[in-house]
């Protein structure tokens, strides 16, 4: 190993990597998955990815609650929410179509938030409890994508 050289485990694939120091403005990545490799944490990344997590879980509520579908049609008006599409597509025994609804825009976002806080907080408090649920809740949120 050359003084030049160090090295950094992929923090995604854990595979240890003999890597030159980078130049500024340019980044690594992992010989195996391509993700970014970095020697340090980004500055405040932690309070950055609660604060945003909690506006999220805070706005999840009115996005759940409030109309996506208004309709005025020959002076009837309705007003729908994403549960009451999910009711009305089970009431006409279309379940499996109700059930894709219903996870894909109301339990896995709602799973994703309350993960993503939990592991978000239990960082910041650097805390050593359930260290294999944490490491399986982080690859489902990484599953799970944007």
């Amino acid at each position: 190993m050359t003084p030049a050289e160090h090295i950094v485990a992929c923090p995604v694939c854990a595979l240890a990597q003999r890597v030159e120091p980078a130049s500024a403005g340019t980044g690594l990545e992992c010989a195996r998955c391509g993700s970014f490799l970095s020697g340090e944490p980004e500055r405040d990344s932690l309070h950055l990815t609660a604060a945003l997590t909690l506006a999220a879980l805070v706005l999840y509520v009115p996005a759940n609650l409030y109309p996506i579908l208004k309709m005025h049609l020959r002076g009837a008006y309705s007003e729908s929410t994403v549960w009451d599409g999910v009711v009305s597509l089970a009431r006409s025994n279309q379940w499996f179509v109700a059930i894709i609804v219903f996870l894909a825009s109301i339990a896995i976002p709602l799973f994703k938030l309350v993960s993503l806080l939990y592991l978000v907080l239990s960082a910041q408090l650097r805390s050593r409890a359930l260290p294999r649920l944490r490491t399986r809740l982080w690859r489902m949120v990484d599953l799970i994508g944007p």
